[in-house]
């Protein structure tokens, strides 16, 4: 899986959109290998499926790859327009990766931070309480869902090292 990286504009400028980290592919930029894409069991009908697939790929030990050669310009940067609905949704998204409530708060609450908006994490943290209420149907499976947690802690504690 492969990708360059999204640029929006600021003061007449086109600046790097620091949303996610630099190992990260944003979901309108990727380009699959098809062998990748058929494993990873294509793309999810969710939100989050940009999250998943890349973390999938990982799973099964393909290469995540960015470029920074490789400059997006996007127009429109990403949550410019709050929605709780989004938000609401994303929480899901967390409860349906089997990420688990820790790592759930800890998720809402840098969102809420980086994008300056606080009422953001409440909503993100009421969509992961609902879905859990509502038993939803789970994204990965569970041998998935301890990768991926176990993924994301260890890069908690490897930023928590480097600072």
């Amino acid at each position: 899986m492969a990708a360059g990286f999204c640029y929006i504009k600021k003061h007449n400028a086109w600046v790097l959109e620091n949303l996610t980290q630099k190992e990260h592919i944003r979901g309108a930029l990727k380009a699959y290998k098809k062998q990748c894409f058929l494993q990873i069991g294509k793309l999810r009908s969710s939100i989050g499926w940009d999250t998943i697939d890349e973390l999938l790929a990982q799973y099964y030990q393909w290469d995540i790859l960015t470029d920074e050669t490789l400059k997006v310009k996007h127009l429109k940067p990403t949550g410019q327009n709050y929605s709780a609905g989004a938000q609401f949704l994303q929480g899901v998204a967390t409860y349906r990766m089997r990420l688990g409530l820790a790592l759930t708060l800890i998720i809402g609450f840098k969102m809420a931070i980086m994008k300056r908006k606080p009422l953001l994490f409440f909503d993100f943290i009421k969509g992961y309480f609902k879905a859990k209420k509502e038993e939803q149907t789970y994204l990965v499976d569970p041998k998935q869902g301890k990768f991926i947690r176990d993924l994301r802690w260890n890069g908690i504690f490897k930023k928590i090292k480097l600072n």
